[in-house]
């Protein structure tokens, strides 16, 4: 079984593995916008551009949904800016 709250290290970078909840859901619609509209130059688009186009909403759409199993990746530290002391 997996420690839902694991502390995993990644090229020498310590980072906590969590189970993404209602929290995560608008920066996950940031996420898919980056990935969705991703250009050379930076991406062009936002959240209401993909919401619109079914084929990439039902991603985010009604975040999070039934029987959707999703992982949260950050640094260890709860701190806002990802520092420790």
């Amino acid at each position: 079984m997996v420690e839902r709250s694991a502390l995993r290290h990644s090229a020498g970078l310590a980072v906590r593995v969590r189970p993404a909840g209602p929290a995560d859901g608008d920066f996950l619609a940031e996420m898919l916008v980056a990935a969705f509209f991703w250009q050379s130059d930076g991406h062009q688009g936002d959240v209401q551009s993909v919401l619109g186009r079914p084929e990439v909403a039902h991603y985010v759409k009604g975040w999070p949904n039934s029987g959707v199993l999703a992982a949260a990746v950050g640094p260890r530290s709860d701190t806002p800016n990802g520092t420790d002391s």
